[in-house]
């Protein structure tokens, strides 16, 4: 569990799911809500309970903010591929 301190992986977790279900072809924009609104609300708990731990690395640290660009430029080119 002392992995799930790390926003790199929580973010990592969220984004293979989105990926999974954008290419598999279940993601709608209701379950992006849900999924969305979800992890949003978690992440406002665990920021308010100081639950991230940083490491130093900068990688570990803001490696996330990748996992979200390349996510969202998925979403946008499958989902505007196929309209």
């Amino acid at each position: 569990m002392e992995i799930l301190r790390l926003a790199f992986f929580r973010f990592l977790i969220v984004c293979v799911v989105i990926l999974t279900l954008l290419f598999t072809n279940n993601l709608g924009p209701f379950t992006f809500f849900i999924i969305a609104g979800g992890f949003s609300l978690v992440e406002s708990i665990l920021s308010k309970r100081k639950f991230d731990r940083i490491t130093g690395n900068k990688f570990i640290d803001y490696g996330w903010i990748l996992f979200v660009i390349i996510t969202v430029a998925a979403v946008l080119i499958y989902s505007g591929e196929y309209e």
